[in-house]
Protein backbone atom coordinates (compact mmCIF):
# COMPACT_ATOMS: atom_id res chain seq x y z
CA UNK A 1 0.00 0.00 0.00
CA UNK A 2 1.16 3.35 -0.94
CA UNK A 3 0.32 6.91 0.23
CA UNK A 4 1.61 10.28 -0.39
CA UNK A 5 1.49 13.55 1.11
CA UNK A 6 2.48 16.97 -0.21
CA UNK A 7 2.94 20.13 1.67
CA UNK A 8 4.67 23.40 1.54
CA UNK A 9 6.90 23.82 4.55
CA UNK A 10 7.80 27.16 5.77
CA UNK A 11 10.70 27.90 3.61
CA UNK A 12 8.45 27.84 0.14
CA UNK A 13 9.61 24.28 -0.38
CA UNK A 14 7.37 21.30 -1.79
CA UNK A 15 7.27 18.88 0.42
CA UNK A 16 6.39 15.15 -0.70
CA UNK A 17 6.67 12.12 2.38
CA UNK A 18 5.82 8.66 0.20
CA UNK A 19 4.77 6.20 2.71
CA UNK A 20 4.98 2.74 1.75
CA UNK A 21 3.69 -0.33 3.56
CA UNK A 22 4.77 -4.01 3.27
CA UNK A 23 2.64 -5.87 5.17
CA UNK A 24 4.18 -9.17 5.01
CA UNK A 25 7.05 -8.43 6.29
CA UNK A 26 5.74 -5.64 8.40
CA UNK A 27 7.75 -2.83 7.40
CA UNK A 28 6.65 1.11 6.58
CA UNK A 29 9.49 3.05 4.19
CA UNK A 30 8.97 7.20 4.01
CA UNK A 31 10.63 8.74 1.27
CA UNK A 32 11.02 12.25 2.22
CA UNK A 33 11.61 14.89 -0.89
CA UNK A 34 11.98 18.50 -1.05
CA UNK A 35 11.02 20.30 -4.48
CA UNK A 36 11.18 16.56 -6.14
CA UNK A 37 14.66 15.84 -4.51
CA UNK A 38 14.51 12.39 -2.77
CA UNK A 39 16.25 13.91 0.64
CA UNK A 40 15.82 10.85 3.19
CA UNK A 41 13.83 7.31 3.58
CA UNK A 42 12.80 6.54 7.41
CA UNK A 43 12.50 2.51 7.72
CA UNK A 44 10.33 1.53 10.40
CA UNK A 45 9.81 -2.35 11.89
CA UNK A 46 5.76 -2.33 12.77
CA UNK A 47 5.88 1.25 14.46
CA UNK A 48 9.11 0.95 15.75
CA UNK A 49 11.82 3.47 14.25
CA UNK A 50 14.78 1.38 12.47
CA UNK A 51 17.14 3.14 10.11
CA UNK A 52 17.12 6.49 8.23
CA UNK A 53 18.85 6.52 4.90
CA UNK A 54 20.11 10.08 3.09
CA UNK A 55 20.05 10.43 -0.49
CA UNK A 56 22.96 11.85 -2.24
CA UNK A 57 23.14 12.57 -6.08
CA UNK A 58 27.00 13.50 -6.18
CA UNK A 59 30.05 12.66 -4.08
CA UNK A 60 30.04 16.61 -3.25
CA UNK A 61 26.90 15.89 -1.62
CA UNK A 62 28.15 12.75 -0.09
CA UNK A 63 30.71 14.84 1.60
CA UNK A 64 28.94 17.24 3.11
CA UNK A 65 26.23 14.32 4.96
CA UNK A 66 29.79 12.75 6.32
CA UNK A 67 30.59 16.63 7.35
CA UNK A 68 27.56 16.83 9.27
CA UNK A 69 26.99 13.70 10.88
CA UNK A 70 29.42 11.17 11.69
CA UNK A 71 27.60 8.13 11.68
CA UNK A 72 25.29 8.13 8.43
CA UNK A 73 23.99 6.07 6.10
CA UNK A 74 23.57 6.97 2.45
CA UNK A 75 22.07 6.01 -0.67
CA UNK A 76 24.26 7.61 -3.49
CA UNK A 77 22.06 7.24 -6.98
CA UNK A 78 23.81 7.55 -9.92
CA UNK A 79 23.13 6.74 -13.72
CA UNK A 80 26.13 4.53 -15.74
CA UNK A 81 25.10 3.32 -19.38
CA UNK A 82 21.65 3.72 -19.23
CA UNK A 83 21.59 1.72 -15.33
CA UNK A 84 20.74 2.92 -12.22
CA UNK A 85 23.56 2.43 -9.59
CA UNK A 86 22.81 2.80 -5.88
CA UNK A 87 25.32 2.45 -3.94
CA UNK A 88 24.30 2.23 0.16
CA UNK A 89 27.08 3.27 2.08
CA UNK A 90 27.46 3.41 5.99
CA UNK A 91 29.75 6.01 7.62
CA UNK A 92 30.91 4.93 11.44
CA UNK A 93 32.59 7.95 12.75
CA UNK A 94 33.17 9.78 9.58
CA UNK A 95 34.98 6.77 8.21
CA UNK A 96 33.83 4.00 5.87
CA UNK A 97 32.61 0.87 7.08
CA UNK A 98 30.46 -0.73 4.59
CA UNK A 99 29.25 -0.26 1.14
CA UNK A 100 26.20 -2.06 -0.82
CA UNK A 101 26.15 -1.88 -4.73
CA UNK A 102 22.93 -2.64 -6.31
CA UNK A 103 22.72 -2.64 -10.45
CA UNK A 104 18.90 -2.10 -11.85
CA UNK A 105 18.33 -2.38 -15.72
CA UNK A 106 15.87 0.33 -16.82
CA UNK A 107 12.67 -2.88 -16.10
CA UNK A 108 13.55 -1.95 -12.78
CA UNK A 109 15.43 -5.42 -12.38
CA UNK A 110 18.43 -6.08 -9.66
CA UNK A 111 20.83 -7.40 -11.89
CA UNK A 112 23.84 -7.23 -10.07
CA UNK A 113 24.78 -6.70 -6.38
CA UNK A 114 28.11 -6.57 -4.32
CA UNK A 115 29.22 -5.79 -0.92
CA UNK A 116 32.42 -4.77 0.23
CA UNK A 117 33.60 -4.11 4.08
CA UNK A 118 36.49 -1.96 4.98
CA UNK A 119 38.67 -2.58 7.85
CA UNK A 120 41.83 -0.67 8.87
CA UNK A 121 41.31 1.02 5.55
CA UNK A 122 41.46 -1.83 3.53
CA UNK A 123 38.84 -2.76 1.19
CA UNK A 124 37.30 -6.30 1.53
CA UNK A 125 35.09 -7.66 -1.05
CA UNK A 126 32.49 -9.83 0.62
CA UNK A 127 30.52 -11.15 -2.17
CA UNK A 128 28.86 -10.40 -5.53
CA UNK A 129 25.73 -11.33 -7.34
CA UNK A 130 24.41 -10.80 -11.18
CA UNK A 131 21.09 -11.84 -12.15
CA UNK A 132 19.90 -13.14 -15.62
CA UNK A 133 16.00 -11.61 -16.28
CA UNK A 134 14.01 -13.03 -19.39
CA UNK A 135 10.87 -11.92 -20.40
CA UNK A 136 10.71 -10.40 -17.35
CA UNK A 137 11.40 -13.84 -14.91
CA UNK A 138 14.66 -14.24 -13.41
CA UNK A 139 16.41 -17.23 -15.16
CA UNK A 140 19.87 -17.31 -13.23
CA UNK A 141 21.81 -16.31 -10.84
CA UNK A 142 25.57 -15.79 -10.83
CA UNK A 143 27.88 -16.38 -8.07
CA UNK A 144 31.61 -15.53 -8.06
CA UNK A 145 35.07 -16.52 -6.71
CA UNK A 146 37.22 -13.98 -4.59
CA UNK A 147 39.51 -13.75 -7.57
CA UNK A 148 35.84 -12.64 -9.87
CA UNK A 149 35.62 -15.75 -11.57
CA UNK A 150 32.17 -17.09 -12.01
CA UNK A 151 32.05 -20.24 -9.59
CA UNK A 152 28.33 -21.20 -9.74
CA UNK A 153 25.00 -20.14 -12.39
CA UNK A 154 22.06 -21.30 -10.35
CA UNK A 155 18.95 -22.01 -13.14
CA UNK A 156 16.13 -19.94 -10.66
CA UNK A 157 13.42 -21.75 -12.41
CA UNK A 158 14.59 -25.50 -12.14
CA UNK A 159 16.75 -26.32 -9.08
CA UNK A 160 17.89 -29.58 -10.56
CA UNK A 161 19.49 -27.66 -13.63
CA UNK A 162 22.29 -25.57 -11.81
CA UNK A 163 25.53 -24.99 -14.10
CA UNK A 164 28.97 -24.98 -13.03
CA UNK A 165 31.25 -22.86 -15.53
CA UNK A 166 33.99 -25.44 -16.38
CA UNK A 167 31.10 -27.64 -17.57
CA UNK A 168 30.38 -24.56 -19.88
CA UNK A 169 31.33 -26.05 -23.35
CA UNK A 170 31.02 -29.97 -22.65
CA UNK A 171 27.97 -32.17 -23.44
CA UNK A 172 26.91 -31.58 -19.71
CA UNK A 173 25.20 -28.10 -20.53
CA UNK A 174 23.87 -26.36 -23.03
CA UNK A 175 24.93 -22.85 -21.89
CA UNK A 176 27.30 -20.78 -23.41
CA UNK A 177 28.73 -17.45 -22.86
CA UNK A 178 27.64 -16.22 -25.67
CA UNK A 179 25.17 -13.72 -24.96
CA UNK A 180 25.64 -13.43 -21.48
CA UNK A 181 29.56 -12.03 -21.44
CA UNK A 182 28.39 -9.62 -18.85
CA UNK A 183 28.10 -12.55 -16.78
CA UNK A 184 30.97 -14.66 -17.08
CA UNK A 185 32.85 -12.24 -14.37
CA UNK A 186 32.48 -10.36 -11.53
CA UNK A 187 33.53 -7.27 -12.77
CA UNK A 188 32.13 -4.89 -14.60
CA UNK A 189 29.22 -4.56 -12.04
CA UNK A 190 27.86 -2.41 -14.85
CA UNK A 191 27.22 -3.38 -18.75
CA UNK A 192 29.14 -2.39 -21.24
CA UNK A 193 26.97 0.04 -23.86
Amino acid sequence: MEKQTKYINELGAEVTIERRVYEAINTVEEDYSENGKLIHRTIFEGEVFQTLLYFAFSVDEINLLVGKHSTVSIIHRMWENGFLVEEYIQYVDKIIASKRIAVINSRGENICFRHVQFENGITKEVGTEKRYFKDGQEKYLFDYNSDGTCFMINNTQSFQEDIFPWDIGTDKTDFTWTGHEYYKFADPLVPEP
